[in-house]
């Protein structure tokens, strides 16, 4: 195996900083928490790196911490606006679950704890590729190469996720329009 240098992990670092902070702040919708995050991710990565087989395995490896540091940032908040205040009561949780209807026009980012805790309980794989391409904006042949599968494995897996997700979420599967 191959070690890497000092150069390999910084290229990386500039070429995939932004995208790793946009995935973070699509996670917790809080640019600093995002950064924070982003950091954190990248120097796990830089601690790991000669551990890490291949550039699109690190890709794949950062985006993953991200996504489990961004979920441990959003129990945080959970736990920090859910704990008794000062008169002994519990606060109002603005992650509080609110169901999505069709006809839903209420502020979706309330469900985001929710999805969140939903995605981890999607298998690796499927969850993996939703988060990707969903949240980090990766196209198939992108996510494809980060996970290391063909695409229509891809096509396969976000189908699979979405449709428990839509399950979970109570919104029925519209199916392709022909």
């Amino acid at each position: 195996m191959k070690i890497a240098t000092e150069e390999e992990f910084r290229s990386f670092f500039e070429e995939n900083l932004d995208r790793i902070v946009n995935y973070a702040f699509s996670i917790v919708q809080n640019r600093q928490e995002a950064e924070d995050i982003a950091v954190e991710a990248l120097a796990r990565a830089y601690a790991s790196w000669s551990r890490i087989d291949g550039t699109a395995h690190r890709r794949a490896w950062v985006f993953r911490t991200t996504l489990n540091l961004g979920i441990d940032q959003l129990r945080k908040r959970k736990r920090s606006k859910t704990t008794p205040g000062i008169n002994g009561a519990l606060e109002d949780n603005p992650m509080r679950f609110q169901p999505i209807t069709s006809d839903a026009t209420g502020d979706l980012a309330t469900n985001r704890a929710e999805l969140i805790m939903a995605l981890r309980r999607l298998p690796e794989r499927q969850r993996e590729a939703v988060t990707l391409h969903y949240l980090g904006g990766f196209g198939v042949a992108e996510v494809a190469e980060l996970m290391g599968i063909g695409t229509e494995t891809v096509k396969t897996h976000l189908a699979r996720g979405m449709k428990v997700l839509r399950t979970e979420f109570g919104v029925e599967d519209q199916g392709e329009q022909p």
